[in-house]
């Protein structure tokens, strides 16, 4: 593999220019939706709209800049494409992958991300369409998690046959390299801020520098974290345990948990809104969706989203939250 140490390209800095242009027109223009008024209390969260969807509703994943919300459905490898402002499917497009897998967006460059268990490729999918435009080979492995850097334009693929987290470049489409000590890594998390790489290892979690492909720490964590959200703007990772009902703080510059917070059920995904830094957990046993306030560190409501509940996104421009009931095969979508 070839060694990450590089310098950032004309490309890299060409996507980080775009990425903050499209994300603060996109907040100028929602603005008045977007700032709570000083001293207001938050609402209550609520369900606004359930969305039907294909069999076996799994990963979720929502670029915010075009509002579309995308849903793998495990069952028939097919990926359901939500407009956030309508609330309906517009296109049911076929990945052609199988069995559990991963979703994650490229906001800037508007491309869709697909890894499987059962397939040893990661899927290039256009945002528009929802079809699929490219094939990488990842060798033999078996993606469990993926992430997308918009601003690096790099994407991270976990493997949990022990080939460890590969980084495929998203201009060319090819595996550029394995990040360091990350061999039966799970979860997989970026903060596009500083370019570390967050990476779920038995009972920790990895901090790589993905500029200079070392690692920064190993912060324990709990018995088995099964997803990680950052949140680039505080510098600020969450981690869930499907072992345990609480949720853990990392605070991204001193590398410690900063925070442990009890939750509802042992959720298996985690996501945040970083511009209101609320943080949400859903449980698929009980079909909670846990609500934490990432300023006070504190749980503050719930909210029912559906049987079944297993992974959730955000769109931070319409704070709204997408959550996948596997059970149901609907999507249920939060406000508040």
């Amino acid at each position: 593999m070839a060694d990450l140490r590089i310098i950032r390209s004309i490309d890299g800095t060409s996507l980080r220019c775009r990425l903050i242009l499209a994300l603060g027109v996109a907040v100028v223009l929602l603005l008045p939706q977007t700032v709570r008024a000083a001293g207001a209390e938050p609402r209550a969260a609520r369900v606004v709209a359930t969305i039907s969807v294909r069999t076996g509703a799994y990963a979720v994943a929502v670029n915010p800049i075009s509002d579309l919300i995308y849903v793998g459905n495990t069952l028939d490898g097919r990926v359901s494409v939500i407009d956030g402002r309508t609330n309906r499917t517009t296109v049911t497009a076929h990945a052609g992958c199988c069995g559990q897998f991963a979703t994650a967006v490229n906001p800037v460059t508007n491309t869709l991300y697909i890894a499987g268990i059962d397939d040893n490729r990661l899927l290039v999918l256009a945002g528009r369409t929802g079809q699929v435009t490219t094939r990488v080979n990842l060798g033999a492995v078996q993606p469990f998690d993926v992430a997308a850097d918009p601003v690096t334009n790099r994407v991270y693929v976990s493997d949990v046959s022990g080939a460890g987290v590969l980084v495929v470049s998203g201009r060319t489409n090819r595996v550029i390299g394995t990040l360091p000590g990350s061999s039966g890594g799970s979860a997989v998390a970026v903060n596009s801020a500083n370019d570390v790489v967050y990476i779920a290892i038995g009972d920790a979690v990895l901090a790589v520098d993905g500029r200079t492909n070392r690692i920064v720490a190993r912060i324990p964590v709990g018995p088995s974290p099964s997803d990680i959200a950052v949140d680039s703007i505080s510098n600020t990772a969450y981690v869930v345990d499907n072992a345990e009902n609480k949720l853990r703080v990392i605070n991204g510059r001193t590398n410690h948990v900063a925070a442990t917070i009890g939750i509802v059920g042992t959720p298996f995904s985690v996501a945040v809104d970083p511009l209101t830094r609320t943080v949400y957990a859903p449980d698929f046993f009980s079909g909670v969706m846990s609500i934490i306030d990432g300023t006070a560190d504190r749980l503050t409501g719930t909210v029912r989203t559906g049987h079944g509940a297993i992974f959730a996104a955000v769109n931070p421009l319409t704070h709204t939250v997408y959550v996948s009931n596997e059970l149901t095969s609907t999507v249920a979508v939060v406000k508040g």
